[in-house]
């Protein structure tokens, strides 16, 4: 017998409906009186009849969520009075929706679940309404689906002729029986005690261990179903974290190779910055000896006329009365970087002579230049 109906997620409701022998359902549209026995329904059968049929197909069509659950408690068929409840979930994963099952809250394979259903009742869905709807042909076949085999009226017929038959048999065979019987009873002969009894109390106990027997095979199903999901799931917690466990050490690694990267860029840096000379006074003046006379020269060449127009313009390059230079004056000049041209306006003459010679001259980072630029910044330093 079925005791409750429930749904989670069915059709926009989550319920546990109880029942008894007889049920009816009544309230105003919304309520859930279709969603109830739609959930029966797909909890016996699979399906729906007129809808999907497919596992995506009935999870959209009923389901409001990427999981729903339909089932029904029910006992056992000969004497059982705990109910279990049996259940079939849909969950969608990605872009496929997977159906499970559970018996008694344990995950069991399809073929456990429906032999599960045969010894709780094996239920069979009959919908008046669709039924009535039906050709008198097809109800013939509707009623004999319900009863195995199904729908192969002969066969049945072959087998109803064959009973008859069988049933003959027996009456006779009861008849003589009965007819022994009277003659027994009017004889009276004597019974040994106790023999109906004893016959009466084998059969009870034949019958209470053949259901024991079938419970303890119920039991032993879902118990088996209870381990291999335990086993899965400790399985399946291993194997995620091994995988952590590799995705640390990949990241571990990637990470101490940057750390490495970065420090070996800073070093190299570092490196750059010392080998960077550093010229003294000493060595100017030495390598001026060596070539004597040369530096005035090129600067005599290069900057002399460059002098001239200066001094026209009003700027004295060497000593002195130190004049601004506008740096438009200079857009006639060869090409100087700007950072070079703010220096001359704001520095003394011959420093910035001296590096537009060296300018003009290519020497871009001769030991003189960087002397000159290192004298021409204490200079601002003193003026600021």
């Amino acid at each position: 017998m079925i005791t409750k109906i429930i749904g989670k997620d069915f059709k926009g409701l989550s319920f546990e409906q109880p029942l008894s022998r007889l049920n009816l359902f009544i309230g105003p549209n919304g309520s859930g009186k279709s969603a109830r026995t739609q959930a029966l329904i797909l909890a016996v059968m699979g399906y729906i009849p007129g809808g999907a049929k497919k596992n995506a197909e009935i999870l959209d069509s009923y389901g409001t969520a990427d999981t729903m659950v339909v089932g029904f408690e029910a006992s056992e068929i000969k004497g059982g009075h705990i109910p279990i409840l049996l259940e079939r979930g849909f969950v969608r994963s990605g872009s496929s929706v997977s159906q499970g099952y559970k018996v008694a809250s344990a995950k069991v394979k399809e073929g456990d679940f429906m032999k599960a259903l045969a010894l709780h009742g094996d239920p069979k869905i009959v919908d008046i309404s669709a039924f009535m709807d039906l050709s008198d042909q097809k109800k013939i076949d509707a009623v004999f689906s319900l009863y195995p085999p199904a729908g192969d009226v002969n066969k049945i017929q072959g087998e109803i002729d064959s009973l008859k038959e069988k049933i003959n048999t027996l009456v006779q065979k009861a008849k003589t029986s009965e007819a022994a019987a009277a003659r027994l009873v009017a004889a009276k002969p004597p019974l040994p005690a106790g023999t109906l009894a004893d016959v009466a109390g084998k059969i009870a106990e034949t019958a209470e261990n053949l259901r024991v027997a079938r419970k303890e095979l119920v039991d032993l199903q879902v118990a088996e179903g209870a381990r291999i999901a335990k086993e899965k799931a400790e399985k399946k917690a291993a194997d995620d974290a091994e995988k952590l466990k590799e995705k640390q050490e990949k990241d571990r690694l990637a990470k101490e190779a940057k750390d490495a990267a970065e420090k070996k860029e800073r070093e190299r840096i570092e490196a750059e910055k010392k080998d960077v000379p550093l010229v003294t006074d000493a060595q100017v003046a030495a390598s001026l000896a060596e070539r004597p006379g040369e530096m005035t020269k090129e600067f005599d060449r290069v900057l002399g006329p460059l002098e001239t127009k200066f001094k026209n313009e009003g700027f004295a390059g060497s000593g002195g009365v130190k004049y601004p230079l506008p740096v438009e004056n200079l857009l006639s000049v060869p090409p100087i970087p700007q950072d070079l041209l703010v220096a001359k306006t704001a520095c003394s003459g011959s420093i910035g002579l001296i590096l537009l010679a060296l300018k003009a001259a290519g020497c871009e980072a001769c030991a003189a230049k960087l002397v000159a630029i290192r004298e021409m910044r204490k200079y601002q330093e003193v003026k600021s």
